[in-house]
């Protein structure tokens, strides 16, 4: 399982709408299915490709979830002060990766 199965799953686990209907599009299908779910291992291309809700929601959970980040190395040591008031120290030469989505 992959990282975008893991953020699909996430999603659909904390959106129970998206969940019902990705549910219902899949129970849908499956129950004119020419084979038996017990002997599915897998579901074949023609399926996939006739589910516009999974689709949908797959591509929203790339898009939300795409890796952008930003890089910068820090020139001189900087004390950052933290809400619950400790301190954190970065200092000249660390490398930062900033991630715009959080």
């Amino acid at each position: 399982m992959g990282p975008a199965a893991f953020w699909l799953l996430l999603f659909l686990l904390k959106n129970p709408k998206a969940l019902a209907a990705v549910r219902g599009e899949l129970e849908h299908i499956l129950l004119q299915a020419e084979q038996p779910i017990s002997q599915m291992t897998t579901l074949p291309q023609k399926v996939l490709d006739s589910m516009p809700v999974l689709d949908s929601v797959l591509s929203e959970s790339l898009r939300l979830t795409a890796a952008p980040f930003i890089t910068r190395e820090v020139v001189a040591d900087l004390a950052i002060p933290m809400a619950d008031g400790q301190e954190f120290t970065l200092r000249h030469g660390d490398r930062l990766l900033l991630f715009p989505f959080l």
